[in-house]
């Protein structure tokens, strides 16, 4: 029986908090920042990410933001 080496997409994401002095300092921030696997939130496998324009992906496709306050 033959062996395959298999690549499978992965989608998740991960929630931090941050300082900054606006929105876009804090994403900067964020994307900046070392995360570890323990810290993803939600794990999917997909066979892919998108069809045509459309996305496959269920949760967060794109960085989502809220102001938390001091």
């Amino acid at each position: 029986m033959p062996k395959y080496g298999i690549t499978i997409p992965v989608a998740g994401y991960v929630w931090t908090e941050v300082e900054a002095n606006d929105q876009d300092e804090a994403i900067e921030i964020a994307m900046d920042k070392s995360f570890s696997t323990g810290q993803i939130k939600e794990w999917n496998l997909y066979k892919q990410f998108m069809k045509g324009n459309v996305s496959q992906i269920d949760g967060p496709t794109e960085i989502e933001i809220q102001e938390l306050g001091d």
